[in-house]
């Protein structure tokens, strides 16, 4: 119920903010054409610290974007704003022998970046480059075990476990937390309505509820995308 109470929120809160950058650039007059949306999607290469043995793992994002341009002495700057489905992750595996075990932790969430963002315009090319923070909500997650191997008496087995990540109950979760911050920088490059460009997400918050003293897991996220503008 919470979550949904805040993207409802989110929700009204970029109407307003919407409504109020079109009246800004319609009575400044500015040559901008104002605010251009774009439909963005692509690959997610994300990993966790202080997860030391673990190695990235692949996803993908989806979403749209707002650029709001921003009226100043020099043309190009504007607001970015929208809302992302994404993943995230990592993973792990150890293989000796006949024993073998892999883990892999797989979360999902809605994320909402602010960027402030400058783009050059070249004629049919455009450069670009923005930064910015965003937040996220956890719409689920899970992490899973599996053991594999051979017990003294030569006898094969296999064991696995599977949690929710952001449940409530401390036996069956790993009980992170469902909330996100960070901050993310990037650069693009637009042909005509095509876009492509690279991201990376910096993810702030310890996504552990009861961490041990000096272990720390934040997301990472770099991340390759192609979009199309409107």
């Amino acid at each position: 119920m919470k979550t949904r109470i805040f993207i409802a929120i989110l929700a009204i809160a970029g109407f307003a903010f919407d409504s109020t950058a079109q009246t800004i650039v319609s009575t400044k007059g500015t040559e901008s054409k104002g605010i251009t949306w774009s439909v963005r999607t692509g690959l997610n290469v994300s990993n966790i610290t202080d997860f030391d043995d673990y190695k990235a793992k692949a996803g993908f994002h989806l979403g749209v974007l707002a650029d709001i341009p921003v009226p100043m002495a020099v043309d190009g700057f504007s607001v970015q704003s929208g809302l992302f489905y994404t993943m995230r992750g990592a993973k792990y595996k150890k293989s000796e022998d006949e024993y073998k075990v892999t883990d892999k932790i797989a979360s999902h969430y809605f994320q909402i970046p602010v960027y402030w963002s400058y783009k050059y315009d070249f004629g049919s090319v455009a450069v670009s480059a923005f930064t910015g923070p965003y937040i996220a909500v956890g719409l689920g997650g899970k992490f899973k075990w599996k053991e594999e191997g051979e017990d003294y008496d030569g006898e094969s087995y296999e064991e696995s476990e599977k949690y929710d990540l952001f449940g409530k109950d401390k036996d069956d979760s790993w009980n992170w937390k469902r909330f996100d911050f960070g901050w993310s920088l990037g650069a693009g490059v637009t042909f005509d309505r095509i876009y492509v460009g690279l991201q990376y997400d910096f993810g702030f918050i310890n996504m552990e509820r009861e961490s041990e003293a000096g272990y720390h897991p934040k997301n990472r996220n770099f991340s390759l995308s192609v979009g199309y503008s409107f």
